[in-house]
């Protein structure tokens, strides 16, 4: 399946980032993490309601809103450091076309080489200065249908954190006027396990070990309510020996 890049941009967050919150230290179970990142793919197809440039420009609006409250989404990640920097250079949204094929042809066969070309990033893809923490990839089929995927650093998140950014996104584009948002933003890993624990884990199997527990295969889950119709969430695993 050949996916073509139609379109590169950076989404920066519409509310600087302020001084006090620059730096994100993330936590010490998250520097022993698997150099990866937590990816979700969302499949929605043709809906006559919405159009194409309208869905795309209410996907930007929307994840411009929402990155003041997922702050270290729209930075850097400084390896040396183990921490984020928080510096607003944005979180990455491409656009992408298929010719060829209609959506329904990959999702009766969720192939996972073609889940991969619809993903913005490898798997692997993270860690380096140039890697966004955070990047969104919108692919339009042949049928109109698009898939919305979305990749954040492990670093960062996990399956579960990234469930709720994409649920708080999916609120802020469906958000109406009067209506009260009701996803907490983000907070800062607390200090939940002691250097002493981390050393225990280190000497027990290392980074290895933690890799271990990635689970392997796809998971189809319900997907969240952004205003694109119906459709179904796949959360591609990671493959780590």
């Amino acid at each position: 399946m050949e996916v073509k890049i139609v379109s590169k941009k950076l989404i920066k967050p519409i509310v600087a980032t302020p001084d006090s919150l620059r730096k994100y230290k993330i936590s010490c179970m998250d520097e022993v993490n698997a150099t990866m990142n937590v990816v979700t793919i969302l499949y929605y197809p043709f809906n006559q309601f919405y159009t194409y440039k309208g869905i795309i420009k209410t996907l930007e609006t929307s994840l411009s809103r929402i990155l003041p409250r997922f702050y270290p989404f729209a930075g850097r990640y400084i390896k040396e450091h183990h921490t984020v920097d928080c510096n607003d250079a944005g979180a990455e949204f491409m656009e992408a076309e298929v010719d060829a094929y209609d959506l329904k042809q990959v999702i009766t066969n969720l192939e996972p080489d073609y889940l991969n070309e619809l993903l913005p990033l490898e798997i692997g893809a993270a860690d380096e200065i140039t890697d966004p923490v955070c990047a969104v990839k919108v692919t339009k089929f042949r049928c109109g249908g698009i898939a919305l995927a979305a990749s954040v650093s492990h670093r960062i998140v996990d399956a579960c954190s990234m469930g709720i950014f994409v649920s708080a996104w999916a609120e802020e584009a469906t958000l109406r006027e009067g209506q009260s948002r009701t996803i907490h933003p983000f907070h800062p890993p607390r200090t939940f396990l002691a250097r002493i624990f981390l050393l225990k884990i280190l000497e027990s199997g290392g980074p290895e070990k933690v890799r271990r527990l990635c689970a392997r295969g796809s998971y189809l889950t319900p997907r969240p309510s952004l205003p694109l119709g119906r459709g179904l969430a796949t959360f591609p695993a990671c493959n780590q020996g």
